[in-house]
């Protein structure tokens, strides 16, 4: 909610106020990655903010207009080190790409780290679906940062467009298939226990797959494997995450099931995707359509936080919560 709400407020000048951040939470209030954020934003758009600390439960936020340049920010600043540098990147990416100019962004945080879509899935799914929104935004992964020691590093470069409606209802044949899978300060073998365990649940459903192997540049210990899927209509991923104590072919078996979870689906748009796109959607001004692997309870939420900022803006989810269905966004005035 906070997330969407800054993008928002940074794109539409409109400023908010939010409580009961993470109340439920052991650890109630903003972490590291949120407060990030939450000061980058406001950097962007010279905006006064209240409540920018630690453990803040309350936030307010009254922006100015975005401004495009070249930036840095790094989640450590805030007290942490893994905090999720890829939710930072999208929570800034729509108010820089409104700004007019060329940007430059690089964060310093977790590329690959739980609870947040990795590296892979933001550079080759998200910002592939936005290309067809016509946002240009070009990806590098200069490090690699894993859970608990974070330091990795991203580099973006966003270009001024503006959105054009979409719609992404069938994904069509299947054109291609890889799995990148990687180790960080590990055994080799364990990279390879991982695409042969993916691998092996993708052939058991009578497809296949490239492989490719990767010895990742980062600070920590670290494994992740990704199932890279091309469509003709979108592409899409799967991803897993190594941890202390997991097999490797456990973490191989997760990524590969994800992907014929999707394939049995028949939807187009990956589940988790689908949250993503919807305020892109809702900002383009014009009709947009997806049928989604499945309506999660993150897609119903940002749903809600939009409408609170768009009011004229009609999104329309139907089917039930977790299953598939559709999501339909219709301009203010249509």
């Amino acid at each position: 909610m906070l997330r969407t709400s800054l993008s928002l407020s940074a794109w539409l000048g409109v400023p908010f106020a939010i409580s009961g951040i993470r109340i439920k939470r052991p650890k109630p209030g903003l972490k590291p990655q949120h407060l990030t954020a939450l000061l980058a934003a406001a950097e962007i758009t010279h905006a006064e903010v209240k409540g920018a600390a630690i453990g803040s439960t309350e936030v307010a936020f009254m922006p100015g207009s975005p401004r495009p340049g070249k930036y840095s920010f790094d989640v450590s600043r805030g007290g942490g080190s893994a905090g999720s540098a890829m939710l930072i990147l999208q929570t800034l990416l729509p108010a820089l790409a409104k700004c007019g100019a060329r940007s430059n962004l690089r964060i310093a945080g977790g590329t690959h780290v739980p609870w947040s879509p990795p590296f892979h899935f933001i550079d080759r799914s998200f910002l592939y679906s936005l290309s067809k929104m016509g946002l240009r935004t070009t990806l590098d992964l200069k490090r690699w940062g894993f859970y608990p020691k974070g330091g990795g590093e991203i580099e973006a470069e966003i270009l001024p467009e503006e959105l054009a409606p979409v719609e992404l209802i069938d994904r069509g044949k299947l054109l291609g298939l890889k799995i990148i899978s990687a180790v960080a300060n590990l055994p080799g073998h364990i990279a390879r226990r991982q695409a042969d365990a993916a691998l092996s649940v993708i052939r058991a459903h009578g497809l296949d797959a490239e492989i490719e192997l990767l010895r990742a540049d980062s600070m920590g210990q670290g494994t992740f494997i990704y199932v890279d899927a091309e469509f003709e209509n979108i592409k899409t991923g799967f991803s897993a995450l190594g941890e202390r104590g997991k097999r490797a072919e456990i973490v191989g078996i997760e990524a590969g099931k994800s992907f014929i979870d999707y394939i049995d689906s028949k939807g187009c748009v990956e589940k988790h995707l689908a949250d993503q796109l919807l305020l892109y959607m809702a900002l383009s001004g014009g009709r947009c359509a997806l049928n989604v692997q499945e309506i999660t309870s993150h897609l119903i939420t940002n749903a809600w936080v939009i409408r609170q900022f768009l009011p004229g803006v009609v999104i329309n989810i139907s089917g039930q919560e977790k299953r598939a269905g559709t999501v339909e966004v219709i301009p203010e005035g249509s």
